[in-house]
């Protein structure tokens, strides 16, 4: 599966830790796995806000397992972190 951005957030809004996963790892056929940094199209948040904003530590973990930033900001600002706290 190639690099999706907007199926990462999606399954992250879901709170499916499974997909999640899947798509951090990429395809074993040698398709791009999922940037944990991508920014969302929809709003330009990073997939770690989405987790932050949403309450899912499950994803979160992951996307921080995988090298996710935890102070990538959203465009106000915003980070993983400061929202968290």
């Amino acid at each position: 599966m190639p690099d999706n951005p907007e199926a990462l957030f999606n399954a992250i809004k879901q709170g499916d830790a499974t997909t999640v996963e899947r798509l951090l790892e990429g395809d074993p056929e040698g398709a791009a796995a999922t940037d944990t940094n991508g920014i969302s199209a929809a709003n330009g948040w990073p997939p770690l806000v989405y987790c932050a904003a949403y309450n899912l530590p499950e994803p979160g973990a992951l996307l921080l397992d995988r090298g996710a930033d935890p102070n990538a900001p959203a465009p106000d600002g915003r980070t993983a972190l400061t929202i968290a706290e």
